[in-house]
């Protein structure tokens, strides 16, 4: 009777503990953490990858994009592509580009034919390239630029919002501002939005929004647990970009998970939750934790950049150039901002000053 009993009480703790370890599992597997360009986040219609001269295979969501892959658009097809994180690359039909670099403080993308949107966050140390057949464009400040090649690769840039570099000379390109890139570089004129606006830019415009809102309805205790773990493993850190890439595996696709309080994307959306929303153990917030994401000169950023008084984070300076500019705003939104108007945010991490000399650490003169 007692050997019944006591085997009954067994399996149901058994059974308990292994609900409970499922549950903890499904919890913590709802996200995934990057900070990688390169993942494919959406597509629509016929998208193909050609890696290395091998034959071109259909390509699905989640997929990533290697330096050297070669992504294609049948007619009927569009794909959202994630850059550094905050920044997305969108492509029309008969589309087809290849990255040059994944480097977050240089993604550099090869448009051979074919239109882009790119929704993009940036400064001067965090920007994106873009190469068509007949030049060079950079975009260097936050905004919503339109790209198209055409068949005898002749390229022509509209800027929505931000300001873009064209050509060895770097021609500035403004807001509501565009150039032809052919044998030579067109005089830059005004354009009208509204004249401008065909199926790719209205997607792109719908897809900002939906993928900015998503990240309001990441859920806090599964993400806590992610973030936490992620840290722990060396997957991310403050140091080395805007934020992270969270993918839901519920909506299957990536929301961007901001560094910076109270930001808006490039679209002007609210993305309602920033990383200081998960009241994380503060040496996350201001441990640095470089070289984790395989840029080139992040490695010993810190201690570099202590003697010229930098050190900042990129976030931080971002979330400077935001103050002073639109679309994207920094400032409190009640509906969405933690704590309501009691809520003060966690202070910005600043560096510490660098250790004596005498420890054998060097600052640069």
């Amino acid at each position: 009777m007692f050997t019944k009993l006591f085997r009954s009480l067994a399996t149901i703790g058994l059974v308990a503990v292994a609900s409970f370890s499922v549950a903890a599992q499904s919890v913590s597997d709802s996200y995934v953490i990057s900070a990688k360009a390169g993942g494919i986040n959406y597509i629509e219609g016929s998208v193909a990858k050609m890696s290395f001269g091998r034959a071109g295979q259909r390509i699905g969501r989640g997929e990533s994009v290697e330096v050297g892959d070669r992504i294609s658009t049948a007619a009927d097809g569009r794909a959202e592509v994630l850059l550094n994180p905050g920044s997305f690359l969108r492509i029309g039909g008969n589309t087809a580009f290849e990255f040059k670099s994944t480097d977050l403080e240089n993604v550099v993308i090869e448009l051979d034919r074919g239109s882009a949107m790119v929704e993009l966050l940036a400064t001067r140390d965090f920007k994106a390239t873009v190469v068509t057949p007949k030049g060079r464009i950079m975009l260097v400040e936050t905004g919503i630029y339109r790209i198209d090649v055409a068949e005898n690769g002749d390229a022509k840039l509209l800027v929505w919002d931000g300001l873009a570099e064209v050509g060895r000379s770097r021609i500035q390109v403004k807001k509501n501002r565009g150039v032809t890139i052919g044998a030579t570089i067109s005089p830059v004129e005004k354009f009208d939005r509204d004249d401008e606006k065909d199926a790719l830019a209205v997607w792109s415009k719908d897809r900002g929004k939906l993928v900015a809102r998503s990240t309001a309805k990441l859920k806090d205790k599964a993400l806590r647990e992610t973030l936490t773990n992620g840290f722990a493993a060396g997957r991310w850190g403050m140091r080395d970009a805007f934020g992270l890439w969270v993918y839901n595996r519920r909506l299957g696709y990536s929301c961007f998970l901001p560094f910076g309080y109270g930001w808006y994307s490039p679209y002007g959306y609210g993305f309602g939750h920033s990383i200081w929303w998960y009241n994380l153990p503060i040496i996350q917030y201001q441990q640095p934790t470089p070289n984790i994401y395989g840029t080139k000169r992040r490695a010993n950023a810190a201690a570099m950049e202590q003697g010229a008084g930098g050190g900042t984070p990129p976030y931080v300076k971002l979330d400077n150039s935001i103050r002073q500019s639109q679309p994207i705003r920094s400032l409190y939104d009640p509906t969405t901002d933690r704590g309501g108007a009691g809520y003060t945010p966690a202070p910005i991490y600043i560096p510490p000053p660098p250790p004596p000399s005498e420890t054998g650490a060097k600052t640069r003169p």
